[in-house]
């Protein structure tokens, strides 16, 4: 994920270039500090991370000044860490499903990564019992070890316009994507590389 390219895209103004980009140095210490290094893209879903912490970007929000880590979604929501040291999800234009321009995740970064972590530890369980199709007492299961635990860790979290409500309910429900290349119930299967090779020549 280009980052800067997808805020620009957006149209959001950005204050100050990732550090990576304008050759600043950086050590091991800084690199794992804070635990971007250990967010991975998990794209079925539309979760993109910077790799490390030099590439996350100060953006103007109308909140004020705010560190841009991730982006969520079809639409122009990205994950920041506001002036409140807290995670949110940043929409300009309210494009989420809660259609808000301001969306809590977690109250510190550092709960964010547990929290993402687990949930893709439940997700790659339910990946794992594929063969037997989606198991909606597994999913069940896994969403309510993720409240019980994120209501203990960080309860600001677990309210219905928090942003982890609506990836739990779609792991209870088994609406969360699975497949790598999801299927869409809609348009059919989708194309493959050798389709897209073929219309880009």
């Amino acid at each position: 994920m280009n980052l800067a390219q997808a805020l620009t895209a957006d149209r959001i103004p950005i204050l100050r270039p990732a550090a990576c980009s304008v050759g600043e140095p950086v050590s091991l210490n800084t690199v794992f500090k804070d635990g971007i290094a250990y967010l991975a893209d998990y794209p079925p879903a539309r979760f993109h991370f910077v790799r490390l912490p030099d590439e996350t970007i100060a953006i103007q929000t109308p909140h004020g000044e705010a560190r841009c880590f991730g982006k969520y979604g079809y639409g122009g929501s990205y994950f920041v860490v506001a002036a409140d040291d807290a995670v949110w999800l940043y929409s300009p234009r309210a494009e989420n499903a809660w259609k808000q321009e301001w969306v809590l995740v977690n109250s510190s970064l550092a709960l964010f990564v547990q929290t993402y972590c687990r949930l893709m530890s439940a997700v790659f369980l339910l990946k794992a019992d594929f063969a037997q199709g989606y198991n909606f007492d597994q999913g069940t299961a896994l969403a309510a070890q993720l409240q019980s635990w994120l209501t203990q860790a960080d309860p600001d979290a677990t309210t219905d316009l928090a942003f982890w409500s609506h990836p739990l309910y779609e792991i209870e429900d088994g609406f969360f994507h699975l497949a790598n290349n999801p299927v869409n119930r809609q348009i059919g299967m989708p194309e493959h590389c050798y389709q897209e090779n073929k219309q880009a020549t």
